[in-house]
């Protein structure tokens, strides 16, 4: 995301956990709604951090990571949106691989992943950027980053983030 801005943290513990919509969240999980005004589950303990458009939530253990980032004028093809963006990616992360750009069946307008692996900090990462269009004033982007050795394991988790997230704006 854009980091114009420094960004603020605010420790997990003072956000507002609420329940779940779909009955019940995995444990270690709640739902949270962010001052931002949307909601999400996010793992207990995940520390918060935003800047400009967007909001991070971090493992404070680990790499992990979920970005989110929204706007208020999306396009209509979020495909063709991470295809438009997807060159400059080489020049901002180190040993960057395109694993592949591909729209999906969601609920909302549009829906697509781009994922790709780079390297922080020594470490390889796996990316899961999910963009999707709530409303004609609102697109999101949910940017899921975990160490390459718990992908397939972590996947399940992004899902559910994905499945429970309430946008703020809808149409």
């Amino acid at each position: 995301p854009p980091t114009s801005a420094a960004p603020s943290v605010t420790p997990s513990a003072s956000l507002s956990p609420t329940v779940s919509p779909s009955g019940g969240l995995p444990a270690g999980w709640s739902l949270r709604k962010d001052p931002v005004g949307f909601a999400l589950p996010i793992p207990k303990g995940w520390t918060r951090s935003a800047g400009g458009t967007w909001v991070r939530y971090s493992d404070p253990n680990g790499v992990g990571e979920l970005t989110i980032d929204r706007t208020d004028t999306p396009g209509s093809d979020a495909a063709k949106a991470w295809r438009d963006i997807e060159p400059a990616r080489h020049r901002l992360v180190k040993n960057y691989e395109n694993l592949g750009i591909r729209t999906i069946d969601c609920r909302w307008r549009t829906c697509a992943d781009w994922d790709w692996l780079e390297t922080r900090e020594g470490t390889r990462i796996q990316v899961r950027n999910r963009g999707f269009v709530t409303a004609h004033n609102r697109g999101f982007a949910l940017r899921w980053e975990v160490a390459h050795k718990d992908w397939d394991t972590s996947l399940p988790d992004f899902e559910m983030i994905f499945r429970e997230f309430v946008p703020d704006r809808q149409d």
